[in-house]
């Protein structure tokens, strides 16, 4: 399911459509639940979501929205609005990361991360994600694409105890 979000995310991409309009959709549709539920629904019939979608949607994306409901993918569509942010991010050369951090972070520390980043892998920008999660007590853990970074306090102590009961 998700390789097919990834190619619908990428046809998005390629159709050049202004991520104006691609937020304008995203935000009728997570404004009107039942919206999104109709569009996705097999019970109704692809020619009323075609009405609906003449409707509401806008010219520039009426076509593509019609090729998901008549594929049954319309419920598929968050994957491939991010599928679709993620080439344009790439097309801009920039890095995305998330940071997950157990205390309040210094802003200043942040955006020497984000510099660091940026010049590790080459990037023209870094577009971190921060959140916290006081469950890990202590430190940061860094995701960027496939690597983590767990420099976390729960995470060294989960290493730890891997090798305690390892030996």
């Amino acid at each position: 399911m998700i390789r097919i979000a990834e190619s619908y995310g990428k046809a998005l991409f390629d159709l050049d459509i202004s991520p104006r309009i691609i937020a304008e959709c995203k935000a009728l549709l997570e404004d009107n639940p039942a919206l999104a539920e109709a569009l996705s629904s097999p019970a109704v019939a692809n020619r009323e979501k075609h009405r609906i979608i003449d409707r509401l949607f806008p010219d520039e994306i009426k076509n593509f929205a019609k090729v998901l409901c008549d594929n049954g993918r319309m419920g598929d569509i968050r994957l491939v609005e991010k599928v679709y942010e993620d080439c344009r991010l790439e097309e801009k050369n920039i890095l995305q990361a998330e940071l997950i951090y157990a205390k309040k972070l210094d802003p200043t520390r942040v955006e020497a991360l984000k510099q660091a980043l940026k010049k590790k892998y080459k990037k023209a920008g870094v577009k971190l994600t921060v959140r916290r999660d006081p469950s890990l007590a202590g430190g940061f853990i860094l995701r960027v694409g496939d690597e983590e970074y767990d420099r976390s306090a729960k995470g060294r102590l989960t290493g730890l105890y891997r090798k305690l009961a390892w030996r």
